[in-house]
């Protein structure tokens, strides 16, 4: 920049020699000046504000050379429009330099954007409103207060990049409104989650939590269960078209149990108890429900089936542990018994003799001949809770032939018959 010419004092005379000096000093130092223009050479700053506050010059110091604007005081670079140069924003001095861009609106003064590094990363701060990234005029990315939204895909070079990493720098939450493809696993690695599992809950009480869903002609199941060698031991999934649920075959080990399904109990210390755990099978006919189940009555307990799963097993349950049918003769073993004496043969003699046989058909035609006809049974039949030759008579209980009473008595009847022969020879 010039220089003053002399310093005036009264009755001093500016001189034409001083005068050329000065201009001399002028174009030789500072001014590129020649038809047509006007600036200043190179790195020879132009200065703005009355202590120099900012600095523009055309520096060659640089590796390349370049415009350069160094900035004091506020480090504030404000662009804002002409016609409101006279408003005050009221802008906090910055500890680096900024550009701010200000709206054409001057009533909001908090309406700019503002790039700047703060020693440690590169900054694009808004003072009002959301961040838009824009391609054509059409807004791609839109940075909120509170959000980062996409309006369109966000691609990557094919199986080359990661979202986050282990450790510090992994997302939080992910939500997806509709599909999520993997092309290889998903492993839960006990960094997610503490107990290292995959978790999906069901959004509704009418909802499915996880659907598998098959190819049209699957040749493997859709689920496999493996052990930590990798070695499948259960299964499910379909097989010749029907489904399936397989504990495989496996080695335990020398006198080691098999392969184990539990149905756990009911364990309520309500007024009615606990309930057995349950089997559930449908009927192939009727579409009808049937559980199976182990009632509590001994230890080992008897199997029983019923078209209700047992809800107690002491008080007056809705469905009692020990309802519906036995399943099977049970054991004869002593040790399984509370022997309370030898019958009397003429007690059952005398019940044989007065017991009606009848023949009859099952009306569910569970048993057939070869021809499909029903098979004819000849045998008693319950028709009171109280005879001696029935058993599963309690409450909820369908009455069934007491096989170890019926062979007993018989036995019984046979014993006394043959004492009366041989008394008569």
């Amino acid at each position: 920049m010039p220089n003053r010419l002399t310093t005036w004092a009264n009755l001093n005379v500016l001189t034409h020699t001083a005068q050329n000096s000065e201009f001399d000093n002028i174009y030789t130092g500072t001014i590129d000046r020649s038809a047509g223009r006007w600036g200043t050479n190179d790195d020879i700053g132009y200065t703005l504000g009355s202590s120099q506050d900012a600095t523009l010059e055309w520096d060659t110091a640089q590796t390349q050379d370049c415009l350069m604007l160094g900035l004091s005081g506020s480090f504030i670079f404000l662009i804002t429009d002409q016609a409101d140069m006279a408003t005050n924003y009221g802008l906090a001095a910055r500890t680096d330099p900024a550009l701010i861009i200000h709206s054409a609106d001057a009533t909001t003064v908090a309406d700019y954007l503002e790039l700047r590094h703060n020693q440690t990363d590169s900054v694009v701060n808004t003072g009002n409103g959301s961040l838009l990234l824009q391609n054509a005029a059409t807004t791609k990315v839109t940075i909120s207060a509170t959000s980062v939204l996409l309006d369109d895909d966000l691609l990557f070079t094919d199986a080359t990049y990661d979202i986050g990493a282990s450790g510090a720098t992994r997302p939080r939450d992910l939500y997806l409104s509709r599909d999520a493809i993997i092309g290889d696993q998903l492993a839960v690695n006990g960094v997610p989650t503490a107990d290292q599992q995959v978790r999906i809950v069901a959004g509704a009480a009418g909802t499915t939590a996880l659907v598998l869903q098959a190819a049209a002609t699957p040749t493997i199941s859709l689920l496999l269960l493996r052990d930590s060698s990798a070695t499948n031991f259960a299964a499910m999934g379909l097989d010749q078209g029907w489904g399936i649920i397989q504990v495989t075959n496996r080695d335990n080990g020398n006198n080691v149990q098999g392969n184990q399904l539990i149905a756990g109990r009911n364990t309520s210390a309500g007024a009615v108890g606990g309930a057995g755990g349950v089997l559930s099978l449908v009927q192939g006919s009727a579409g009808v429900t049937n559980y199976i189940w182990i009632d509590s009555s001994a230890n080992p307990g008897i199997v029983r089936i019923h078209t209700a799963a047992p809800t107690g097993s002491a008080g007056a349950p809705t469905v009692s542990d020990t309802a519906g049918s036995v399943v099977g003769g049970q054991a004869s073993w002593h040790l399984l018994k509370a022997l309370q004496g030898v019958t009397d043969r003429q007690k059952a003699l005398s019940a044989v003799l007065g017991t009606k046989v009848y023949d009859f058909t099952y009306l569910n035609s569970s048993f057939v001949m070869p021809d499909g006809s029903p098979q004819m049974f000849s045998g008693p039949v319950v028709f009171d809770r109280s005879e001696w030759y029935g058993t599963n008579l309690g409450r909820q209980q369908t009455p069934q032939l007491n096989e170890i009473t019926t062979i007993g008595y018989l036995i019984l009847s046979v014993q006394a018959l043959h004492a009366e022969i041989e008394a008569l020879k």
